[in-house]
């Protein structure tokens, strides 16, 4: 551990770096109003779980004070040390606020929200989007207010920097309202929802090839002190070759995420069908997790001459649903679009799988959703969200037709997140406009003519012989 108080910002977000990354953790921040009296430290090389940060910076304040939650959607240490000119709020309380800074924490299966609500309830919690944070004012009747930060997913590195500044700028501008205001003493946290999207597909990268940063770091710790490491699951069925960190259901209000220790899967062996060209993948298990019991997943492929697809996913599971004064299973047998009648080009999420042959299809995040559309009265139509799946770190590649026998590892991957994006396209277009306007430009000044002779004031005049035609 290493003193860090007075030092820059730059100094201390130096270490971010050497942060574990086995569960794609994002870095949090907490300060006070309270002056800066003994110095902070840093812990190298540990990733810490959500649960242990909450228990220890952020629960006893819960209720003896005003807490501030600045949530941004996509943060990483990355960010801090590219862009940290953009948080000079950030460093001045660093260096006179009490404060702790946990460079990595790791969400697990619980979010930070869901930590709060669990202590003040979901009515404790005040919700603020990135929309109404300039005309926020605090009404004196939360214990927690949430503030949603100006989102950075999609920004270009430019954009990015000038919104995390916006942001800092924010998050100084209601910290000293409320201290100038004489609020009573309030508790401030900075972190974010999930890590930054290149991050994200690097650290996917390194875990899926059985490749810790941990390993390589001279000031982590050895394997004695580690904490261990986040349930990974690799499935083969000799036709599918499937990775996932994470399977997770969400039916109604009822959720539960799968991949954990505690549940066992069972890969069903074989194709499961016979034509040339497709193949599935079948897991399924009869441990009860939560509400959910006897979940059975089902991937199905097929492949062309040039590229393979996912064609379907089938999910069935038994859910227990509360009514009234009884308790009650019922069925569900739900089907997912995945690949060729996935969304459109600019869908704000990921949930087509599709790859050329000869290569895997990876993803940071895949969300599959079951959807009820209706007609109103008015003839719009109402989309109603019944069941979503998320399949989270995943990697697949199918060997229909193939002799799978001797195959063990992935082909190289092809990522979800493509090359050319709606900013590209915009900006590659917009210069395709102005190069025509600059030829066309430049060929209409060529295309001047002028007279080769002019009139000399000291001599004889020019004469030019005109024909009249009657």
């Amino acid at each position: 551990m290493v003193s860090f108080k007075g030092m820059g910002l730059l100094a201390l977000f130096a270490c971010l770096s050497l942060a574990s990354a086995s569960s794609l953790p994002v870095p949090l921040l907490t300060w006070s109003d309270q002056p800066q009296k003994t110095p902070s430290y840093v812990t190298y090389g540990q990733t810490k779980p959500v649960t242990e940060v909450f228990e220890r910076l952020i629960k006893p304040t819960v209720g003896k004070s005003l807490v501030l939650v600045f949530l941004q959607d996509e943060l990483s240490g990355d960010d801090l040390v590219k862009y940290a000119d953009s948080f000079q709020h950030l460093k001045k309380v660093m260096d006179t606020k009490k404060n702790e800074f946990v460079p990595s924490v790791s969400k697990e299966t619980t979010t930070l929200g869901d930590l709060l609500s669990g202590v003040v309830g979901a009515h404790g919690v005040e919700v603020v989007d990135s929309g109404s944070l300039n005309e926020w004012k605090y009404n004196g009747k939360k214990n927690v207010v949430v503030f949603n930060l100006e989102p950075v997913s999609g920004s270009s590195s430019q954009g990015r920097g000038d919104i995390l500044k916006r942001n800092d700028q924010v998050m100084h501008l209601i910290t000293k309202t409320l201290r100038l205001e004489g609020t009573k003493h309030f508790e401030v946290v900075f972190t974010g929802e999930e890590p930054s999207q290149a991050v994200a597909n690097l650290l996917l990268n390194e875990e899926i090839a059985d490749v810790s940063f941990g390993s390589r770091h001279l000031l982590g710790d050895d394997a004695s002190t580690a904490a261990p490491a986040v349930t990974k699951r690799l499935f083969d069925n000799q036709c599918v070759l499937l990775f996932t960190k994470s399977i997770k259901i969400t039916d109604g209000d009822a959720s539960v995420e799968l991949i954990k220790p505690e549940t066992e899967w069972k890969p069903q062996l074989g194709c499961g069908s016979a034509n040339v060209g497709s193949c599935m993948i079948k897991l399924s298990t009869k441990d009860a997790t939560g509400d959910f019991s006897n979940v059975e997943l089902v991937i199905e492929f097929k492949n062309n001459t040039e590229e393979w697809h996912c064609d379907r996913i089938n999910l069935k599971y038994d859910l227990m649903m509360n009514r009234t004064n009884e308790s009650t299973t019922v069925h569900r047998d739900t089907h997912f679009d995945c690949g060729t009648n996935s969304s459109s080009f600019a869908s704000p999420i990921y949930d087509s799988i599709r790859a050329p042959n000869g290569m895997s299809f990876a993803c940071h995040d895949l969300t599959f959703q079951n959807k009820n559309i209706t007609t109103g009265p008015d003839g719009k139509h109402e989309i109603k969200i019944l069941s979503t799946l998320s399949l989270g770190g995943a990697q697949v590649q199918p060997f229909c037709g193939q002799n799978t026998n001797a195959i063990t590892q992935f082909d190289g991957a092809y990522h979800c997140v493509g090359f050319f994006t709606i900013p590209i396209l915009t900006g590659i277009f917009v210069t395709v406009v102005l190069m025509l306007g600059l030829y066309m430009g430049i060929m209409m000044m060529m295309a001047i003519q002028v007279q080769d002779r002019y009139d000399d004031p000291k001599g004889k005049s020019i004469s030019v012989a005109t024909t009249q035609h009657e």
